[in-house]
């Protein structure tokens, strides 16, 4: 994402030992992930990363988003 939109990336420690920082490492290291075509049947058309959405048509300050 910082790619895309430009920005440098750095990663954010968890700020506390606890019960959450446990649960955002898991998040982070995939764990919860499962894939499903859900979304795609919702769209009805491919899913896309917001990556790749980015990269083609790229975020403007300006516009009216709705």
């Amino acid at each position: 994402m910082a790619e895309a939109l430009g920005v440098p990336y750095r990663e954010v420690p968890d700020a506390t030992p606890g019960p959450m920082s446990w649960i955002n490492a898991q998040v982070r290291a995939g764990a919860l992930e499962k894939q499903t075509p859900d979304l795609e049947q919702v769209l009805d058309r491919p899913a896309e990363t917001m990556l790749s959405r980015l990269r083609r048509q790229p975020f403007s300050s300006g516009a009216s988003h709705r």
